[in-house]
């Protein structure tokens, strides 16, 4: 009899753990498979982030040429300006005063946009963290 219940249980023992390795080799392949899927994700991440920083990189590169190509006009704009100032043969006295109120609102036009373009500038760097 003490034969017949050791067979039996280790008939038992013998279930109880093939189903249980089983259940942990369909653990550990469900496991495999979510990390597959996250190591996926991450190279999916990582891709996008590369494109984005270039993007960002790019856009922070035009908003600096932009910048400075206003920078140059306004230079240029303020020059002529003060030329027009200086030139004393004039005798239309209003048509230089005209002459200097169209470059004065272009200056003022060109300030404007050199502002934004230095406000958008300076979030894009706070916004990298610089």
């Amino acid at each position: 009899e003490l034969d017949s219940c050791r067979a039996e249980l280790e008939e038992k023992i013998m279930k109880d753990s093939t189903e249980e390795l089983g259940q942990l080799k369909e653990t550990h392949t469900e496991t495999i498979c979510s990390l597959e899927k996250s190591e996926a994700l991450v190279d999916e991440l990582k891709l996008e982030i590369r494109d984005v920083t270039v993007k960002n990189n790019a856009l922070q590169k035009a908003i600096e040429m932009s910048t400075n190509a206003y920078e140059s006009k306004l230079s240029s704009l303020m020059q002529e300006l003060n030329n027009l100032r200086e030139d004393e043969s004039r005798s239309d006295e209003t048509s230089l005063l005209q002459e200097t109120a169209k470059y004065e609102s272009e200056i003022a036009s060109l300030k404007g946009e050199l502002g934004d373009a230095k406000l958008a500038l300076r979030r894009e760097k706070s916004k990298k963290g610089y």
